[in-house]
């Protein structure tokens, strides 16, 4: 798969294009049907798949929300798009120049004109243009006057209820990761590079790494099963997300401790996907050290528990 960040790739006549445009965020099962039907559309034509995205989050720049909690980071998009075998991902910075563009000037100067478009893959709640002001029939009347194609894939449905990213941002953040999977086809995951923190961890004969998650949605405060995959390779953990009550912190962090990592040292500056498995307690303060210790040992053997467990 081809990254084209902050630039348009150079037009081949020779080549075109099927492509889709959004948001995309968390990449759910709902986004990758919509991306196997882009795979199959440019396939029967004998083009190239091209998903469009934009950052930062156009309700962010348009000023409507303070801030956004992501599902995915950029790290993240990029590789489950590249696993699920798209052609191109093209990621565009959402200026204040490209929101004033009409739906009529975006799609036929940019996505036909400038990129070889031939066909689109829609939702079906696909909105485009100044203040989203052309809807999925607007959008239609354009591709039909240039005789374009344009394809509907409706909404993907689980337990009677469409899967959205809206959806699984609420329960991720009420802390139903069980579900937040079945909708993301994976375990929720929170990625970033690990940054040094107050080394108590290891005072504690439990080493943790601090990851420095940026703008991902966190479900709430408290000690969890997970995975982290730290350089292509999946160690088992346990994840401690809060403020550290038992020390009076303040800061909500992502603190990872791996089992069976001989040196935590190791992971300073290096990049980590955390995957959520299962929440084992509520993150509380403790009377003394001592009874945290012994809390963390126990959370610690739980987490092994549960890895050996046999796959029903």
């Amino acid at each position: 798969m081809r990254l084209y960040r902050n630039r348009l790739p150079e037009k081949d006549p020779a080549t075109s294009f099927v492509a889709t445009l959004g948001n995309f965020d968390g990449l759910h099962i709902g986004h990758q049907h919509l991306i196997a039907e882009l795979k199959k559309e440019a396939a029967k034509n004998n083009a190239k798949s091209m998903l469009i995205s934009f950052y930062p989050h156009p309700q962010l720049k348009l000023g409507r929300i303070k801030d956004f909690n992501y599902l995915t980071n950029l790290r993240q998009k990029v590789r489950i798009l590249r696993e699920n075998g798209l052609d191109l991902f093209v990621l565009l910075h959402f200026t204040e120049r490209l929101s004033k563009l009409s739906a009529r000037e975006f799609i036929e100067n940019i996505l036909f004109s400038r990129l070889g478009v031939t066909a689109l893959i829609l939702g079906p709640d696909a909105r485009m243009g100044h203040k989203r002001e052309a809807d999925i029939t607007a959008i239609r009347n354009i591709t039909i006057e240039h005789g374009k194609n344009l394809r509907i894939v409706p909404f993907l449905e689980l337990a009677g209820k469409p899967v959205s990213s809206r959806r699984i941002r609420e329960l991720v953040l009420s802390g139903d990761l069980e579900l937040a999977a079945k909708l993301l086809g994976r375990p929720y995951c929170v990625g970033g590079r690990i940054r040094r923190g107050d080394a108590r961890g290891s005072t504690l004969g439990f080493p943790t790494a601090n990851i420095h998650y940026l703008s991902q949605a966190l479900p709430p405060n408290g000690v969890y099963i997970s995975t982290t995959v730290l350089d292509g390779k999946s160690y088992q953990s346990v994840t401690n997300i809060g403020t550290r009550p038992t020390f009076d912190g303040s800061n909500k962090t992502v603190e990872v401790h791996i089992l069976n990592l001989d040196n935590s040292n190791e992971l300073y500056g290096k990049y980590v996907d955390n995957n959520l498995i299962r929440k084992l307690r509520e993150e509380k303060k403790f009377q003394s050290v001592e009874q945290l210790k012994r809390q963390i040992s126990i959370d610690v053997e739980k987490a092994r528990g549960f890895f050996n467990e046999p796959n029903e």
